[in-house]
């Protein structure tokens, strides 16, 4: 599963909205959605500064990422 599947399943009003829509409307920041999504605040923004195109292209990497499986370590 992707971050972008389970943020869909988590938030239903997001429905019919594309990957590419939740980057550009910058709704899909992996430092914002880490602790959500993963429990933590693992993931890191790839950039400093808030650039515009820079910002998308990160929030894309993450949404097309595959979230990682939550073993047991027993």
């Amino acid at each position: 599963m992707t971050f972008y599947a389970r943020i869909l399943e988590l938030h239903p009003e997001y429905e019919g909205m594309r990957a590419a829509d939740l980057a550009a409307q910058g709704m899909a920041c992996p430092a914002e959605r880490s602790a959500e999504l993963l429990g933590n605040d693992g993931a890191f923004c790839e950039m400093e500064n808030r650039t515009p195109g820079r910002c998308m292209k990160c929030q894309m990497n993450f949404l097309t990422a595959a979230v990682p499986e939550m073993g047991n370590c027993n």
